[in-house]
């Protein structure tokens, strides 16, 4: 496998531990960081060395040495910043969701597919080994019957402490509709296959500018089995995010994203271990570093992530709709 000279446009948050993958990869070379906030850029010149420090993106787009672009930049900057990436003819490694609207998605998977370059998001838990042995119970045929399928997501205070921003409250782009439920939904439609039906109940705050504080929506897959998502903020109890598989043999649930239960029948859930941990993002970098070189590799694609913007504009709804496909 070549060296490849990668591109990072945001380096704050998410984007950091990111960046952190892409240094341990022993095949990656970091050209060039691009971020609006100058004392993010001042700590990684101390802490990583010389590479190209930019406040401008297109530093970076137009750099002819990076051969990949990470972008990891507000949601509603993903569509002109990786059309952009695309345009010149960049590998493209985008955050979630994918989009701030479904015609913006469409877009830049098509485009990407039409150049032919390596598109592909970073739904980490997709790599996580947790995930994995959750797609063995159901493989395994464990759990029977599925019967209901079920997200939960509840929080004390939105957004959490250490994720605050200028952004991540706003409606424009914020969220947890759009923050976590993308997560819960590409797992459920690369498991089961695409989500319809789809009906919701969003409530909002009196400030117009801020984002939902609960979400109930009903759907199904297309099979007919039913499915729940249960959102809400502000809630006098700890945080919750479980994603639930209801059998008429056993039960499976993730819970917080890294931790396993399964039950039998008449039996209560009990962990199972990770005796073998990994990190999921050097595995994802590994992934896209692969498709890259033209070798087999698995990725979470753009058309993947407009399958997931697809129902989250339709949670976004507040009404009953029926799903857009093209």
């Amino acid at each position: 496998m070549k060296k490849i000279g990668v591109g990072i446009i945001g380096a704050g948050g998410v984007g950091k531990r990111v960046l952190e993958a892409f240094l341990k990869h022993p095949k990656v070379f970091i050209v060039g960081i691009c971020d609006v906030n100058e004392k993010i850029l001042q700590e990684l010149s101390e802490s990583i060395g010389e590479v190209l420090l930019s406040t401008n993106h297109l530093d970076i787009i137009e750099n002819e040495q990076i051969d990949l672009v990470y972008i990891a930049v507000p949601p509603k900057y993903h569509y002109p910043i990786v059309m952009e990436a695309l345009e010149n003819n960049k590998h493209v490694l985008c955050e979630k969701p994918l989009a701030n609207s479904l015609q913006e998605a469409e877009a830049m998977w098509k485009t990407a597919d039409e150049k032919d370059l390596v598109h592909a998001m970073n739904f980490p838990t997709y790599y996580r080994n947790a995930f994995k042995t959750m797609n063995q119970i159901i493989e395994s045929n464990r759990l029977g019957t599925i019967q209901r399928i079920q997200v939960k997501s509840h929080f004390p205070d939105w957004p959490r402490e250490w994720q605050k921003n200028n952004w991540i409250n706003t409606r424009e782009q914020g969220g947890f509709i759009r923050e976590i439920m993308p997560h819960y939904i590409q797992l459920i439609q690369h498991l089961f296959g695409r989500i319809q039906d789809l009906h919701s109940i969003v409530t909002f705050p009196e400030n117009c500018r801020q984002s939902e504080t609960g979400l109930i929506a009903t759907g199904q897959l297309e099979n007919g089995i039913p499915l729940i998502f249960d959102g809400l903020s502000g809630t006098a109890e700890n945080e919750l995010m479980e994603f639930t598989i209801y059998g008429s043999y056993g039960i499976v649930t993730l819970k917080d994203w890294n931790n396993v239960f399964f039950g039998e029948k008449n039996q209560a859930l009990t962990k199972i271990e990770d005796i073998s941990p990994i990190n999921h993002l050097l595995d994802l970098v590994d992934n896209v570093l692969k498709a890259i070189n033209g070798d087999p590799a698995t990725l979470v694609t753009f058309k993947e992530g407009y399958e997931v913007q697809r129902i989250l504009e339709n949670l976004l709804s507040y009404k009953e709709t029926e799903l857009q496909t093209i």
